[in-house]
């Protein structure tokens, strides 16, 4: 069968440019030239009950002797997401999603992982849940998610490997046609690979799903975390905040952002948590019917607090990450793209060795069949 008649989109693209701080440190920065390839394969299928979508991609990246050593780096990168739906009855559904990643990287839209480059990682992060409709007005969502985070760095790998488990339970209630009701608890359980590190989380919070227009939706979490830590052995209680806003203005343009503010597993070692505000934005845009254009945008500012044993003092330092990024791409044709791009990091620290900044500049081609 020819490529062109398989229900799959798969997209090829070659890239090159400079990235100014390959290694991610704020002493003795290198820049380096690089060029990268990357395919990537989008699916879709289902029936009215039941629908599927996956999407994978795998690149190579390399990079002409970063550090000056006259050894060229070779930074592979494998992404994996798939969601799957399935209606079991008009009040029953039940759906799932899978995501996976390995490279090396910083992922500043999740919770977990470096910001900056340490060498690769595999991450992912799963969930199940079943809704079900007990009255016209009334529903509720019960649901399990799992994470893992684990490092190739020997040092990182034994005090910050860890497994996440998050088991909740939502109860909605639809209070008016444009605005429905939450209350939500969760229980997320942290097993670490190191001794006396693990955690226990539970979080209460009640909320608003809320439609603003035909192309406006937003939603809102407000409540409280309660975090108890073998390492910091003690109980503490925290505010949690979580809000959305999603507008649709047509097929090419449209604008999400996220907020959120919450209690997590710090990613520093010799840290026992972070109180962390993380928010972030994303816009496509059209700009003829040829150009077309993404904007990427997230802001955390950690506080992270210090395991007195290891660092011997009784204190805690914040970091304010800023990571924004935007391309551009020509449709040549309907298969055939020009794109262009551009990707800035900055990473303010108490801590001065950690803060660090990085530009990177690419171009290249991009063909879709």
């Amino acid at each position: 069968m020819p490529l062109e008649r398989l229900p799959v989109q798969v997209t090829v693209s070659v890239n090159t440019g400079y990235d100014s701080n390959v290694n991610t440190t704020a002493l003795d920065d290198q820049g380096s030239f690089f060029s990268s390839a990357n395919v990537s394969l989008i699916y879709s299928f289902g029936t009215e009950r039941t629908r599927v979508s996956t999407s994978t991609s795998a690149s190579v990246s390399y990079y002409d002797s970063p550090d000056r050593s006259g050894v060229d780096l070779t930074l592979p990168e494998l992404n994996l997401n798939l969601g799957v739906s399935h209606a079991v009855s008009e009040r029953l559904s039940l759906s799932g999603s899978i995501r996976v990643f390995y490279g090396s990287e910083p992922d500043f839209s999740l919770e977990l992982g470096q910001n900056r480059r340490i060498g690769n990682y595999f991450y992912t992060g799963d969930s199940i849940s079943a809704s079900y409709q007990w009255l016209e007005r009334f529903s509720t969502v019960t649901s399990y998610s799992f994470g893992a985070i684990l490092y190739e760095d020997e040092i990182l790998s034994l005090l910050q490997d860890r497994f996440n488990h998050s088991f909740g339970q939502q109860v909605r209630f639809l209070f008016l046609p444009i605005t429905t009701i939450t209350a939500d608890y969760s229980l997320g359980l942290v097993n670490y690979t190191l001794p006396n590190r693990n955690s226990t989380t539970y979080v209460l919070t009640g909320g608003l799903d809320q439609t603003i227009g035909p192309r406006l939706q937003g939603t809102l979490r407000v409540g409280a975390t309660f975090r108890n830590s073998e390492q910091e052995r003690t109980n503490t209680i925290n505010p949690y905040f979580n809000g959305s806003l999603n507008y649709v203005v047509g097929e090419k343009t449209s604008v999400n952002w996220t907020a959120r503010y919450s209690t997590e597993e710090s990613d520093v070692i010799g840290t026992t948590s972070r109180n962390t505000f993380r928010t972030g934005l994303g816009a496509t845009y059209g700009l003829t019917p040829r150009i077309s254009s993404t904007l990427s945008m997230y802001y955390v500012r950690d506080g992270n607090n210090l395991n007195d044993s290891f660092f011997m003092q009784q204190s805690s330092f914040s970091e304010d990450s800023l990571d924004v990024a935007l391309n551009l791409q020509y449709a040549v044709n309907p298969r055939l793209s020009i794109t262009a791009g551009y990707r800035r990091t900055e990473i303010l620290s108490d801590v001065s060795q950690r803060s660090y900044s990085r530009s990177s500049y690419s171009g290249g081609l991009t063909y879709s069949f």
